[in-house]
């Protein structure tokens, strides 16, 4: 009933004369019930929790149609901060409580937000933030694996923490198993295509000291990953996250005013429904693109560029191509494009020369308009330490004991990594299902042409090796099981 209480004017106290132009707007719209009125006072980056844009209007607009019961507010006291202004006022109700709470006003005197709606909705962003759990992960193969089970199951279950994802997700034949049945049908997005699935409704994700409720479930009859399944960015609308490399760690922390450990870097987050970044990039045509990027611990690669934005931009044009074959995701497959980016940075990173993959969807091809331009994957993501702030739109970053270590590269149609000081085969581009080639993932490079592939590709010499494809073969010594054999890598 709180909530009833505090929403609605009228009269106006004695030191409303005090209150900012935007505050008494604010009072006027609750009073006759017109959230119109308050348009010209609400700040282009106004946010109610974690949410801004047309979600956090559709939920002032709620807030102001349906509260009537404050009788005045008084103001208290202001003071400047580096955004703009902080508003202390007192709210008084017909059953004569009163409430205080905080007004912030930007710069130019718009109101950013209306402290007690973060309070409804769990961000309490005034009071300290507070540790709330510690959930443990595996990191193998470059996934970040944790064990959870969904509602009443005993199954543990092995699932990919997967922050390009809004929500969950599992194998058709294990929620059958579990007991997650189909309440309805939906449409949803994977990268490359739009595809419908099943829905399973208020489910709960049982960690070990933390409970998730009311979780959709989309069912995936096709999702051919070894794992269960994969959770996305379900908590991070509630938590300050964090994800811990070194100690394979994800901690929760309540919002509020979170003090960082020294070390840590801000940079911008923006948030769609899912965190995102922006990075520069320059292709090896020249071209530049300032890129807004899904932040997408479920990716495997370095980062992406979606079709559409490769064919807003014309990103293909004059783009040296290194290898072609397809992305899949869901089991729905969309063609890509790899080759070698002059650089790529954001925050304090700077990256030169590592492969990038642009899809390639025709520019007829309307079934995924993206609203990023790509995604970063895994392998740049776990070379830091992240806090995730969706309430004060900021990711903090701290270089990890995998800063140092290469990035995965092309080579024909293989991509390569390293494991420690050993280069591995991370992934194969079949050109269909049925192509056998002769060097498989997990397998490992020995020699390349009588190289030790770690001392030869710390000095940054891939360009070398992808000219010397154009004249003549490259001989590997490929290590499986323990047994070593010859393949060559044909001319291009």
């Amino acid at each position: 009933m709180i909530l009833i209480l505090f929403l609605c004017f009228k009269a106006v106290s004695g030191k409303a004369q005090n209150l900012p132009e935007a505050v008494l707007s604010l009072k006027n719209a609750i009073t006759t019930q017109n959230h119109i009125i308050l348009t010209s006072s609400i700040s282009t980056s106004f946010m109610i929790s974690v949410y801004d844009g047309h979600r956090a209007s559709q939920m002032i607009e709620g807030l102001i149609k349906h509260y009537k019961d404050l009788t005045d507010i008084e103001y208290l006291s202001s003071n400047s901060t580096k955004k703009g202004q902080n508003i202390q006022v007192v709210c008084r109700f017909q059953n004569s409580k009163s409430f205080q709470s905080v007004i912030s006003l930007n710069h130019q005197g718009k109101i950013e937000r209306i402290r007690f709606f973060d309070k409804l909705y769990g961000c309490n962003v005034e009071d300290s933030s507070k540790f709330v759990t510690r959930i443990p992960f595996v990191f193998a193969g470059s996934k970040i694996i944790v064990r959870l089970r969904i509602n009443e199951s005993p199954k543990l279950l092995s699932m990919l923490f997967d922050t390009g994802a809004d929500g969950v997700g599992l194998k058709k034949s294990v929620a059958d198993e579990i007991g997650v049945f189909e309440n309805r049908k939906q449409n949803t997005n994977v990268v490359g295509a739009s595809m419908q699935i099943g829905i399973s409704e208020r489910n709960t994700l049982v960690f070990d000291s933390l409970k998730i409720p009311n979780q959709n479930i989309g069912l995936f009859p096709n999702y051919t990953d070894s794992l269960d399944g994969l959770f996305g960015a379900a908590f991070l609308r509630n938590y300050i996250t964090y994800i811990d490399f070194e100690n394979s760690v994800i901690e929760l922390y309540n919002y509020g005013e979170k003090v960082y450990p020294e070390g840590f870097t801000a940079i911008p987050l923006h948030f769609t429904g899912l965190p995102a970044i922006t990075a520069k990039t320059e292709l090896n045509s020249g071209k530049e693109l300032d890129a807004t990027l899904l932040f997408d611990t479920g990716a495997s690669y370095s980062f992406i560029l979606f079709g559409g934005s490769v064919n807003r931009n014309d990103l293909l044009e004059g783009f040296t191509v290194q290898t072609r074959g397809n992305t899949v995701s869901f089991g729905q497959s969309t063609p890509t494009v790899t080759g070698l980016v002059n650089s790529f940075s954001f925050g304090n990173l700077t990256l030169t020369d590592f492969t990038a993959t642009l899809q390639t969807q025709s520019k007829n091809d309307k079934s995924f308009q993206e609203e990023s331009d790509g995604s970063l994957g895994i392998e740049i993501i776990k070379k830091y330490n992240w806090y995730i702030n969706l309430a004060e739109r900021q990711f903090q970053m701290k270089p990890n004991r995998y800063f140092t270590e290469l990035l995965p590269f092309w080579l024909d149609r293989y991509m390569f990594g390293f494991d420690k000081d050993r280069l591995k085969v991370v992934s194969v581009n079949a050109m269909n299902p049925t192509e056998v080639l002769p060097i498989r993932p997990g397998d490992f490079i020995e020699s390349m042409n009588g190289e030790a592939p770690y001392e030869y590709f710390k000095t940054n010499k891939i360009k070398e090796f992808q000219s010397i494809l154009k004249t003549s073969e490259i001989e590997l010594v490929v290590e499986r099981n323990r047994q070593q054999f010859l393949v060559s890598l044909p001319t291009k």
